[in-house]
């Protein structure tokens, strides 16, 4: 993949974290998902939310690891992404 995308202002390297992420602070997130049917949707799509902490998820999710973190939109349920 290097070299593909060199001339491409809009595509950049994101750092790697050096600290944990604060609980509450804002996380911006982006995937594929899965559309209403069930299908992986073909678009990218992004979203901000607040990261919540570990034992929100473990109340919601059967199995949650520990390189997992929990962040939830104000309005919505929370998702779990690794």
């Amino acid at each position: 993949i290097h070299g593909l995308f060199d001339n491409d202002p809009s595509i950049t390297e994101i750092p790697i974290a050096r600290a944990p992420a604060q609980f509450d602070s804002e996380c911006i997130y982006s995937g594929w998902g899965f559309t209403e049917d069930d299908r992986t949707s073909p678009i990218l799509k992004w979203a901000t939310s607040h990261i919540i902490p570990r034992h929100h998820c473990h109340l919601s999710f059967e199995v949650f690891y520990s390189y997992e973190f929990c962040f939830m939109h104000r309005e919505y349920e929370s998702t779990i992404h690794d």
